[in-house]
């Protein structure tokens, strides 16, 4: 990328009600949180309230990506402009598997992990799996696989309860590596709020992380 090239923002907020007094109020204070200025995003009435089927935030990540060569940051006021509850950090998981990285204008950022998968670390030599009956938290690790060259721990996606694991991953580990979608499974789990599943990342969306297909 080109030393040159500015930083995109992308600058986004959202408003259940008609009164969009403080709606603005924010999106100044955004403006001028940043030095160049790219486009606005804002949902507003029931678009505002549901984390699957968010039309303007759809179309700011659509736009982020065919911006690719070019750093880019979503703007928002504070984290509850994406959601007030858990399910904001997939909206924000949405925008770092882009490439981007999203700020507030206090300065609080969430950028992409610099933590490789596992897989591309060297051959996995061991699987730690949680234990059946056990609770997580979205985002606490869960299941520990270890590689030649490193150790990484593998988070809850959403907040539930283990039901079952793979308990062949113990005695071949290689199974993540040679069928990480079949034979590799790691856990299964029942989710305690279902409607949290919207804030998970498709199959296109991780290739995009993992440096995989694009189209």
């Amino acid at each position: 990328m080109s030393s040159h090239q500015p930083t995109l923002s992308f600058v986004y907020d959202r408003s259940c009600t008609s009164d969009t007094t403080e709606l603005e109020r924010r999106l100044k204070a955004c403006g001028e949180y940043v030095i160049a200025q790219g486009c606005w995003w804002r949902d507003t009435g029931d678009s505002a309230l549901l984390n699957d089927h968010r039309p303007a935030f759809d179309t700011l990540l659509r736009t982020m990506r065919a911006a690719e060569g070019c750093e880019r940051v979503c703007l928002v006021y504070c984290w509850e402009r994406l959601s007030g509850d858990m399910a904001a950090r997939g909206l924000t998981r949405r925008v770092l598997l882009l490439g981007g990285w999203v700020e507030t204008c206090s300065g609080e950022k969430r950028t992409a992990g610099g933590t490789e998968p596992a897989g591309r670390q060297g051959t996995v030599v061991h699987v730690v799996l949680p234990k059946v009956e056990a609770s997580f938290s979205s985002g606490m690790p869960c299941v520990v696989v270890a590689s030649a060259k490193a150790t990484a721990d593998v988070d809850m996606p959403l907040d539930g309860k283990i039901i079952a694991v793979n308990d062949a991953l113990e005695s071949s580990p290689e199974l993540v590596d040679s069928d990480p979608y079949g034979g590799a499974w790691l856990f299964k789990f029942t989710m305690t709020e279902p409607n949290s599943v919207y804030a998970l990342c498709d199959a296109p969306e991780y290739d995009i992380y993992i440096g995989g297909p694009t189209d």
